[in-house]
């Protein structure tokens, strides 16, 4: 049922004579990064989660080391 806008019903009603399509949404770079920030939403890649990923890899590389290692 595609039919053009507006639809004029057999009563005369015009149904979506005010419709417009949403705006579209062009954000920069930037602006996107100061809307995370707002929205206190971390970057998939930020200097905290790979530092977090760092010391758990090191945590098991040493509970490797002094498991199976040092094992005597």
């Amino acid at each position: 049922m595609d039919k053009p806008l507006p639809y004029t019903t057999k009563s005369g009603l015009q149904i979506g004579c005010m419709y417009s399509p949403p705006p579209l949404n062009h954000m920069s770079h930037d602006a996107e990064l100061l809307q995370m920030a707002l929205l206190n939403i971390e970057p998939e890649f930020s200097q905290r989660r790979i530092a977090g990923w760092v010391a758990y890899t090191l945590f098991l590389v040493a509970l490797y080391a002094v498991l199976i290692v040092w094992e005597v």
